[in-house]
């Protein structure tokens, strides 16, 4: 600290009310925090949700400081020691656990003997010189409204809530700052979602984004291979962003994952440890040269050491690290209200009325499932979290007023969607009717009793495949997604769906029985398929018929089939091969990409298909000549739609495509422990796709 503050020493007025806050606030609160004591009496020591030393918070408040303190002196004491505060919360407490907080906060208020709102970790203080009033503001006093994207995607849908108001901020000054920043939290605390919203809000014109998701497999020559496709020599040894006078921002998320070597070391940890603190690495291969890699910056996100590996404390310390917590109560209730409310603006006023309620049973569903069916080593998957409450309404948000115009209507079509999000993973009977026949009638009889009998009709199922015709070309699809009645109609639509499939020359022809299990599970994958970007993993013994209801779904979604054709000698390198020929097939169209557990010839296959479920893109799959011929094949629709001719637009409208195109369903077995193993290796296996489990067939 004393060495930071000589770099300011010619600014008098600072230094001189810094000189008085340190030894006011900083002793009694490290004291406290990290041996428990105070006012000699001792305590047990603060608890912390993600370990930190002295030295890292301390840092991380000199970096605080430097983007909020104008060194030039214009602030006055009291906003310099406001500002202090607010560094000191956001420094010695970020990541203190809620109950540590507390404690925190009140020694605080003790120390500082002036104003400090409460929760302090609720408000910000507004240090800019130019604001005329100079104060502390609550951030739900913020503008919070939520605007709908222009396209209505529901992937760029951000409902602003105090938490993604308050870390967007701290995060851009780190940006600002050109400092390392790093998000830890839980799986459903939005860190993804608010790195990603942030980065997409900063100016084009001065910043290019690297997204790397890292898996039990990712090597240091996978980081390094992908820095380097990013990345164009400019003099000598120096290289920066392909783009002069652009930064290039690298997001790293599921930071915790690689697989700790022999050694104990996490390769791409190491490797990332020493680019962040030297700014250089050395070519693989060759003469080993240095390369000086300039105007890049690193922000990360992780889950805690709790539920995941601790990475190397030497990377941490580098970062400045942030804990977020699971959104409260009201936040998600906004957060789904908010988007719920928006879509039915033009529905009928009892549909209207009834959102609030839907969402209070959402909420409460969700915390029943999330007490009474935990994760176990059989029940691997049994993973909840705020993605599952987004899937819901995601499909709440395909319902039209041509289709829904009661509330009984609608009420059925939540049941429906909270059936396929949290039921269609469970793998015991048992547990389908704790909450198919017990949780869900319990919600739908307590709020919506003169719904009931109605919305719990059997059977349940919604597509928007009544009116498929995929063999007529010229024909054109609604596509109105809808309570599909019986099964004797769907059976009678896939009977002729299925007939089509066989007259089709370029199809292979399927000998299918189409029983209610069989329909019932087609009605499934073709929802999920159905989905912008949505994927699905069927889990299921041989012979259950995974693979056949697959390709019948894709044919009735209109989607061409992608498969790879296993060959003698057939490695990482011609996988890579056949993924070129998926993109060329995704710049034209939707397509589905069927991929079984037997076309794992190797694990790092499986390093592949995360990356394209996580990030829609495999890295450095194309070289410079490559990513050329992908760009010719869009730039004209691309231009149309006012995309700029830039090779870096057109590249990132070339990935929007084609993530928007392609549809991965990936067909495994449930035997022996391979599949558990697998997917907390890559983990994308469970948080990108949609889980559907088959039974045994019946008898």
């Amino acid at each position: 600290m004393i060495r930071w503050t000589k770099s300011k020493e010619k600014y008098e007025t600072l230094i001189d009310a810094l000189n008085e806050y340190y030894p006011k606030y900083i002793p009694p609160l490290m004291a406290r925090i990290f041996d428990g004591v105070e006012r000699e009496e001792t305590f047990k020591p603060l608890d912390f949700a993600f370990p930190r030393t002295n030295l890292n918070v301390i840092q991380q408040l000199t970096r605080l400081l430097d983007a909020m303190i104008d060194p030039e002196g214009t602030q006055d004491a009291d906003t310099i020691e406001c500002t202090f505060i607010y560094a000191i919360v956001w420094s010695l407490g970020s990541c203190l656990t809620t109950e540590s907080k507390k404690v925190f906060e009140e020694l605080l208020k003790k120390v500082a003997g002036r104003h400090v709102p409460t929760p302090v970790f609720d408000y910000y203080y507004d240090y800019n010189k130019t604001a005329p009033i100079k104060n502390w503001s609550s951030w739900d006093k913020h503008d919070l409204r939520y605007i709908p994207p222009p396209d209505g995607k529901f992937s760029k849908i951000l409902v602003p809530t105090v938490d993604t108001k308050r870390f967007s901020f701290l995060l851009g000054l780190m940006v600002k700052e050109k400092y390392p920043c790093m998000f830890v939290g839980e799986s459903g605390t939005a860190k993804s979602v608010i790195i990603s919203n942030y980065l997409a809000s900063l100016p084009a014109d001065n910043y290019m984004r690297l997204n790397i998701n890292f898996s039990s497999r990712t090597t240091s020559l996978d980081l390094q291979t992908t820095i380097e496709d990013n990345i164009d020599k400019r003099s000598g040894r120096v290289f920066g962003p392909k783009i002069i006078g652009k930064k290039l921002i690298i997001c790293i998320d599921d930071l915790h994952m690689p697989k700790v070597d022999t050694y104990g070391t996490q390769q791409p940890i190491a490797l990332l440890k020493f680019l962040i603190e030297r700014g250089y690495l050395y070519e693989r291969g060759g003469n080993l040269d240095m390369k000086i890699i300039k105007e890049t910056q690193y922000v990360s996100a992780l889950l805690p050491p709790s539920v995941a590996t601790l990475v190397d404390p030497r990377l941490l310390s580098l970062y400045a690290t942030f804990n977020l917590m699971f959104p409260s109560h009201e936040n998600l209730q906004r957060i789904y209200n908010s988007i719920l409310k928006t879509h039915v603006n033009p529905f009928p006023p009892d549909i209207i009325e009834a959102v609030e309620k839907i969402t209070e049973c959402t909420l409460k569903l969700y915390k029943q499932i999330v007490d009474q069916l935990p994760r176990t080593p059989v029940k691997f998957h049994y993973i909840f979290n705020l993605r599952d409450l987004s899937r819901i309404y995601e499909g709440m948000t395909r319902s039209t007023i041509d289709k829904f115009t009661t509330k009984e209507q609608f009420v059925r079509l939540w049941r429906n969607e909270c059936t396929r999000v949290f039921s269609d993973r469970l793998i015991t009977e048992e547990d389908r009717k704790l909450v198919c026949e017990k949780m869900i009638p319990d919600l739908v009889k307590s709020t919506f009793d003169e719904c009931f009998e109605f919305a719990m009709k059997e059977p349940l199922l919604f597509g928007d495949y009544t009116t498929a015709q995929p063999a007529e070309l010229d024909y054109i699809d609604p596509r109105l997604y809808e309570d599909c009645k019986d099964f004797e109609s769907v059976k009678t639509k896939f009977d002729r769906l299925l007939a089509d499939y066989n007259d089709d020359e370029k199809m292979k022809e399927m000998n299918l029985v189409l029983f209610n299990d069989a329909l019932e599970h087609l009605t499934k994958i073709h929802r999920i398929i159905r989905f912008p970007r949505g994927h699905a993993l069927l889990v299921g013994y041989g012979g259950s018929g995974k693979q056949s209801l697959t390709r019948l779904s894709s044919y009735t979604a209109g989607y061409k089939i992608f498969m790879i054709q296993l060959t003698r000698g057939y490695k990482e390198k011609e996988f890579r091969e056949d993924l070129k020929k998926l993109f060329e097939m995704l710049v034209e169209a939707p397509a589905l990409f069927l991929f079984t557990d037997s076309h794992v010839i190797e694990e790092g296959f499986l390093e592949l298909i995360n990356n394209l479920l996580t990030i829609g893109m495999v890295p450095a799959l194309f070289d410079e000549e490559g990513k050329k011929a992908m760009i010719d094949k869009i730039r004209a629709e691309a231009i149309k739609k006012g995309i700029a001719d830039t090779k870096e637009d057109m590249w990132n409208y070339f990935l929007e495509k084609t993530k928007d195109n392609l549809h991965i369903v990936l067909a495994m077995s449930p035997a022996g422990d391979t599949l558990r193993i697998r997917c907390r290796n890559f983990p994308g296996l469970i948080s990108s796709t949609s889980i559907d489990w088959f039974f045994s067939w019946p008898e």
